[in-house]
């Protein structure tokens, strides 16, 4: 069991036209990495909690009278996870990661274009990883299918789907 929170309904990937763009002017040489390249890359697994930014709203509400936005979580907004996939620093690397680069800006592929930037620190770090699967099985959809961002120590948002 796993919280599920999706900001739009949850988009169809069709993996023969999937790709992953890496590009901006903290690269030398944006590209692009299609499903089996990604997984081609060496992988590592590791256990990793996500909680939604709103885990505890319910509590929020009851305490001020106030409607909040989202789901109306209590405690239940948080999982712990095996995750597989590559070291989204290698990634990165394979785009030419200039010295000048400050940040990274994942996008999602939903309707509302989630996007959460975190620092270039964060994203050269050993745990942070482009996932595809979750649990030893392919990652689901409603968790990110073909690909999910994992940011360790960062709110579950951070996690672009």
């Amino acid at each position: 069991m796993f919280f599920v929170r999706n900001n739009n309904p949850t988009p169809n990937i069709d993996l023969a036209t999937w790709q992953l763009r890496i590009e901006g002017s903290g690269v030398k040489r944006p590209r692009t990495f299609t499903y089996d390249e990604i997984l081609s890359m060496p992988s590592v697994s590791v256990i990793r909690a996500i909680e939604c930014a709103g885990n505890g709203r319910n509590f929020f509400q009851k305490s001020h009278s106030e409607k909040i936005e989202g789901t109306p979580w209590n405690l239940g907004g948080i999982g712990v996870a095996e995750w597989t996939g590559v070291l989204l620093g290698d990634v990165l690397k394979r785009a030419g990661l200039k010295p000048t680069a400050r940040d990274v800006m994942p996008i999602s592929l939903d309707e509302k274009k989630i996007q959460r930037p975190f620092s270039i620190e964060k994203a050269l770090e050993e745990d942070t990883l482009l996932v595809y699967a979750m649990n030893g099985d392919i990652l689901p959809i409603d968790h990110g299918f073909p690909i999910r961002v994992l940011v360790p120590g960062w709110v579950g948002i951070a996690h672009t789907k």
